[in-house]
């Protein structure tokens, strides 16, 4: 009885240390970007990408995740507060993506990235500014407060459902304590809180208001003004500027009003991804006329000649990966780009894969073609090749001399070209292809990166290393 007593209290003593162990937590990794929680109810969040997994937390309306993209089941890989791996349907939220991947250290707790809130000149530089208001612009009129609750409204940028919309096209007004400042061509202009202690400040039809608020009509001035330093444009002015976007020096916008809450803002009009769309911008940073004429820089008595890259040649063998990219910016002409390093390997987007600028990676050259990815208008990625003669001075990577291992496809496999954001299956390879393995990636640890072939050419893209079996 004794023996059987000590081994039973062992045992309980041993389950109690693994029901009491701390979870297991995500080593350093890298973040593509942020899904926030769009529904107005609380969501479930699983141990697994499908609801045949266990449920182990709750998202709730606006929790912002951040994630380290999408797995070939399309639902997002996200860390939890505990650092946890976890798994959301992308039904449940929206995405946006960080213009350059960060790597993140689980050690310190994760904050969502912010954008500095004025852009910091060159070393040696300085923008200029106006102090003074424009004359003749009027502020924006005292605002009413208004209890809503009769039902969810479409939120837009402006007057009209042409406007952009935020929120990834999903900005919603839920109900609540809101303030409405007039009205402009039926349309009311209201401010409310998000879940995430956020502000927004957007248009809704003003025929869901009673007649009692007696709305005016906004005065607004519709003078074409000049941007004269990079400004970054919010619709939330009053608890914590979540930046849209910057508008370049020499911009052309439409200034409305003038804030009366903080004396800080612009109220102003200009184009987003195609759409018209109001925010907020700094008002120094606006002024009517052309340009000041810049001081003129001195012109250096030697042109600085750019250090070339070193030679480096990387062969991949065997499990090898494909090493790390570097980033640079490219400004056109534009140029096509293909699967593989060659015109005659497939062209994506119906034949017309180009790209035209931005800030691209580069994992290195192959002949003289080069191995980048890129940003997409429609918030995806892809990787291909483009020549190498369009890099410019300075962007350094090694010549790869990649693996040429063959694999086996062991269960149906789509394949894609964007592995970082949201893979997209452009097609499928069924069990039992042949495939070349030409390397492992380490930006998600979930990809091979393999050649076969595609409506008649080689392409290369990437498969879930779990369904290919190298030889």
């Amino acid at each position: 009885m004794k023996k059987h007593s000590l081994f039973g209290l062992l045992t309980a003593v041993l389950l109690a240390l693994l029901y009491l162990a701390p979870p297991a937590q995500a080593q350093s990794m890298t973040l593509v970007g942020e899904v926030t929680v769009r529904f107005h109810t609380v969501v479930n969040i699983r141990s697994g990408d499908s609801t045949d997994h266990a449920l182990i937390a709750k998202g709730q309306p606006g929790q912002i995740f951040p994630t380290t993209g999408q797995t070939a089941a399309g639902w997002y890989e996200i860390i939890l507060p505990d650092y946890r791996f976890a798994y959301i349907s992308p039904k449940l939220v929206y995405f946006r993506a960080f213009e350059t991947p960060i790597q993140h250290d689980p050690a310190a707790p994760y904050r969502p990235v912010e954008v500095p809130k004025d852009p910091t000149p060159p070393p040696g530089a300085s923008y200029p500014t106006n102090p003074n208001r424009i004359p003749g612009i009027p502020n924006l009129p005292e605002y009413q407060e208004y209890s809503y609750y009769d039902g969810e409204l479409a939120v837009f940028a402006g007057p009209g459902t042409f406007y952009h919309r935020a929120a990834g096209g999903q900005a919603t007004l839920g109900g609540g304590r809101i303030r409405v400042w007039g009205v402009e061509n039926d349309w009311a202009m209201i401010g409310y809180d998000l879940t995430n202690g956020l502000y927004r400040i957007g248009y809704v039809p003003a025929s869901h208001f009673p007649a009692a608020l007696n709305l005016q009509p906004l005065d607004f001035a519709y003078r074409e003004v000049t941007v004269i330093s990079p400004a970054f444009l919010t619709d939330d002015p009053l608890v914590q500027p979540g930046w849209l976007f910057e508008l370049p020096i020499g911009s052309k916008v439409v200034l409305l009003a003038y804030e009366a809450f903080a004396d800080h803002w612009a109220y102003i009009e200009t184009y987003y991804q195609g759409q018209p769309i109001r925010g907020f911008v700094n008002r120094v940073f606006l002024a009517e006329g052309p340009l000041p004429t810049p001081t003129p820089t001195p012109i250096p008595t030697q042109t600085p000649v750019p250090t070339p890259c070193p030679e480096e040649t990387l062969h991949i063998t065997g499990d090898g990966v494909l090493p790390n990219a570097v980033t640079f910016s490219f400004s056109g002409p534009p140029e096509a780009v293909y699967s593989g390093p060659g015109t005659n390997y497939h062209r994506a987007a119906g034949g017309r894969a180009t790209v035209g600028g931005g800030r691209l990676r580069l994992w290195g050259t192959t002949g003289d073609w080069a191995m980048i990815g890129y940003g997409l208008s429609n918030n995806l990625y892809r990787i291909g090749y483009v020549p190498k003669s369009m890099l410019p001075p300075g962007a350094c990577a090694p010549e790869i001399v990649f693996n040429t291992r063959g694999a086996t496809i062991t269960s149906t496999a789509p394949v894609n070209d964007d592995p970082i954001i949201h893979p997209v299956p452009l097609f499928e390879l069924p069990e039992g292809t042949r495939v070349t393995l030409l390397a492992y990636e380490t930006f998600a640890n979930h990809w091979a990166y393999i050649e076969t072939t595609f409506e008649g050419k080689p392409f290369r893209g990437f498969v879930n290393k779990t369904r290919l079996q190298p030889d």
